[in-house]
């Protein structure tokens, strides 16, 4: 969402949100935003708690067990189990050494754009470490959940180094400029994604999954490739996500998969739509640019 509708579109998504939370208190620099948005997360999501501070990652074991609780909070649309992946707390002396390399990372990804680091330190309160349980043979990297809005898990695996965890920073974050701009404008016929044929095929993950994933998964990988094209140092070796190209082909096969539904037009809300429809011309410019690079 940050390169898609830009800094200032997303500013004005978390102002209206929070903005009932102002009372008769101006709103005049980031700062004021960032408490009234807290405000409104504490009562929006009353069973989790808000960190106020500037330092976002979590080293308090009691803090961190409520956060993980937090992602299995109504959360009916877990179709790939994360609320129960998220593994037992790091022994103290690894949680230490993980720490280190995820404040490394965070420090990174705010010096690639002065205004991502701005949005990032709006919305994002807590970054919790933990190691990733398997499921059905999958294990995670990390995730965002809607009922934890704010929060980010990462599980800092042996093959994760920083480069991929910078990548990871802006993938968690845009889940959460979307959940945001959900909370602004409706995405989807909210009923009909646990319909079973309502599934379409994912960017990230190469799954079919519920529509409201797909779309997640189609705004990521964009948010990647241009945040790739834009910002991101030359010659990042990363793993986490695929190469670029590669990306940019699943994102049109899951654009492809998701309009090919017969009841896409009314699945998908207008403001759905109109993302969708930035996210695809992304991609074909984005496939133009990798094209020139080959040639």
């Amino acid at each position: 969402m940050f390169s898609t509708f830009g800094f200032e579109e997303a500013v004005k998504n978390i102002y209206r949100i929070a903005a009932p939370y102002a009372g008769s208190g101006a709103v005049r620099t980031t700062d004021d935003l960032r408490r009234i948005y807290h405000d409104f997360l504490t009562s929006h999501q009353p069973y989790m708690p808000v960190n106020r501070g500037d330092e976002c990652l979590i080293d308090d074991e009691v803090i961190e067990a409520a956060l993980v609780r937090a992602y299995s909070f109504n959360n009916t649309l877990d179709d790939l189990q994360q609320a129960h992946i998220i593994g037992q707390p790091y022994e103290a002396s690894e949680k230490r050494q993980r720490l280190s390399v995820a404040r490394a990372a965070i420090a990174e990804f705010k010096s690639l754009d002065a205004h991502l680091a701005i949005l990032f330190d709006l919305v994002i309160h807590s970054v919790v470490l933990r190691p990733s349980k398997r499921h059905n043979g999958r294990a995670s990297f990390g995730g965002s959940s809607s009922a934890a809005l704010g929060t980010i898990w990462l599980s800092l695996g042996p093959n994760v180094r920083q480069a991929d965890l910078v990548e990871m920073l802006l993938h968690e974050l845009t889940h959460h400029l979307l959940f945001i701009d959900e909370r602004s404008f409706a995405h989807y016929d909210y009923p009909a994604l646990s319909q079973k044929h309502n599934q379409a095929y994912s960017a990230i993950l190469n799954l079919t999954r519920p529509i409201d994933k797909v779309f997640h998964s189609i705004v990521v990988a964009s948010e990647l490739l241009l945040g790739r094209q834009r910002f991101w140092p030359q010659g990042h070796d990363v793993r986490v996500h695929p190469a670029s190209e590669s990306m940019q082909i699943e994102t049109q096969k899951a654009l492809a998969s998701l309009y090919a539904l017969p009841n896409v037009a009314t699945l998908i809300q207008p403001r759905g739509h109109e993302i969708l429809t930035r996210c695809a011309q992304h991609c074909q410019w984005q496939s133009a640019v990798l094209q020139e690079e080959d040639s």
